[in-house]
């Protein structure tokens, strides 16, 4: 799959809620791999939150990410969840 597919995709939480659309990808620089996915999501009229999700979380990619947390879980304190 090509990076450009993956850019703007919804990512969906176990319950199915949108936890925002992929805004770009975090790459282990010495692997090549990639290791997160930043999201944004559309929190007002012109404001969005940033988050991060590691890849180790997605379940399935397809029209959209699915992954294996609930948005209630989903913060980014820690720089990854």
């Amino acid at each position: 799959m090509k990076i450009t597919n993956l850019m703007g995709k919804d990512v969906i939480d176990s319950a199915g809620e949108s936890l925002g659309k992929v805004d770009n990808l975090m790459i282990d620089e010495n692997s090549g791999s990639i290791i997160g996915l930043n999201l944004k999501e559309k929190t007002g009229t012109s404001s969005y939150e940033e988050s991060t999700i590691a890849f180790n979380e997605i379940e399935s990619i397809e029209d959209t990410i699915h992954v294996n947390i609930y948005k209630s879980e989903f913060s980014d304190e820690e720089g990854f969840l």
